[in-house]
C-alpha cells in the first residue's frame, strides 16, 4: 500500500545534474520510478542516442532497457553498471528516501573496447529509423568511449550525485493522506489510550515508521500531537460544562489527575483551574 508522494525540485535538481553532464560530456539522468519521467540533461548531446529516441521502435527498445535499470535499482542500493540494447554502458544508482526507492539516476551512454554494435544489428537499427547505415554507425561511433577504471570512477561520482541531491533536499516525500487519517484517528479516540501500535495499526505502517514519518513530515512527534488535542478537547469542556477537572481528564483520556495539569499548564500557561476561572471572568476567549 503506497501511503507518500514523491516531490521533486526540479530546478535544484537541473542545476546540479547539468554541469556534471557538460563536464562528463554526456546525459546525467534521474529517472523517478513513481511518475516514470526523466529529469535533466538529455540525451541530445549524443547523436546516436538522440537518433534511437526519435524512432519509436527504436526508443521502445531503449526504454526496456531503462525499465530493467528500474527493476535492478530497486533490488540493491549501490552502483552499477550494464550494457544497453545497442552495447553502450550506462552506470545506474539508485535514489533512497528514508529507506524507500524512489528511482535512480543514470550516467551515459559510453562505448566501452569489449563492446560495440554489430554491424549487422547497426543495419537493422537504421532500417527501423530510416536512415543510412553508415550514418547511424557514425553517430554510434561518435559516443565517448572509456575503459573500466573509468566505469568504477563514474560509479563514484554517481554516489557522489545522489549524497548531493538529498542533500540538497531535492527530493521530499509527502505523506499527506496518511497524515491526515492519523489524525481523525486521534481527533475520533482522544478519550481513550491510544497507544501508538493502535494509531500504527489503523494506517496499516509499523509504529517506528509512523513515527519517523510523522515527525519528518509535521516536524513534530505524535505524543504532541496527542496531548494538543487533548488540552484542545479539555478547555472546550471547561468552558461548556461544570464538570469537575477530574472527570474532564478522564474524558479527554488522562488517567491521572495530576498528570492532567501538569500538561494542562505547558500547553496553555495555567492550570485547569486557573482556566476555567479566568473563563468565568471573560478573561480567555474561544
Amino acid at each position: 500500500m503506497q501511503t507518500y508522494r514523491v516531490h521533486i525540485n526540479t530546478a535544484k535538481m537541473v542545476s546540479i545534474l547539468n554541469p556534471i553532464s557538460k563536464l562528463l560530456k554526456t546525459p546525467v539522468l534521474f529517472y523517478a520510478t513513481e511518475s516514470k519521467q526523466w529529469f535533466g540533461a538529455s540525451k541530445r548531446n549524443l547523436p546516436f542516442c538522440y537518433a534511437m529516441e526519435r524512432c519509436p521502435v527504436t526508443n521502445a527498445f531503449c526504454a526496456h532497457c531503462d525499465q530493467q535499470a528500474d527493476q535492478q535499482c530497486a533490488r540493491q542500493k549501490h552502483a552499477y553498471a550494464y550494457h544497453c540494447h545497442a552495447g553502450l554502458i550506462e552506470v545506474a544508482y539508485p535514489v533512497y528516501i528514508d529507506n524507500i526507492y524512489i528511482g535512480f539516476l543514470i550516467i551515459g551512454q559510453f562505448r566501452t573496447r569489449d563492446a560495440g554494435l554489430d554491424k549487422e544489428y547497426a543495419r537493422k537499427l537504421a532500417l527501423l529509423c530510416e536512415t543510412e547505415p553508415d550514418a547511424l554507425y557514425k553517430k554510434y561511433h561518435s559516443q565517448p568511449m572509456i575503459g573500466t577504471e573509468a566505469v568504477e570512477g563514474i560509479k563514484l561520482i554517481a554516489g557522489m550525485i545522489n549524497s548531493r541531491l538529498l542533500d540538497e533536499k531535492v527530493f521530499s516525500l509527502e505523506y499527506h493522506e496518511v497524515i491526515k487519517k492519523v489524525e481523525n484517528y486521534i481527533n475520533q479516540n482522544i478519550s481513550g489510550p491510544l497507544p501508538l501500535k493502535d494509531i500504527a495499526q489503523h494506517v496499516f505502517m509499523s509504529s517506528a515508521y509512523l513515527s519517523t514519518t510523522y515527525k519528518n513530515v509535521t516536524g513534530r512527534n505524535i505524543t504532541d500531537y496527542i496531548q494538543e488535542r487533548r488540552v484542545s478537547a479539555a478547555c472546550f469542556l471547561i468552558r461548556t460544562t461544570s464538570g469537575s477537572i477530574s472527570d474532564i481528564a478522564q474524558e479527554t483520556g488522562f488517567s491521572d489527575a495530576n498528570y492532567f495539569t501538569k500538561v494542562f499548564k505547558k500547553k496553555t500557561g495555567m492550570t485547569p483551574r486557573e482556566y476555567r476561572q479566568r473563563w468565568k471572568n471573560g478573561d480567555i476567549e474561544e
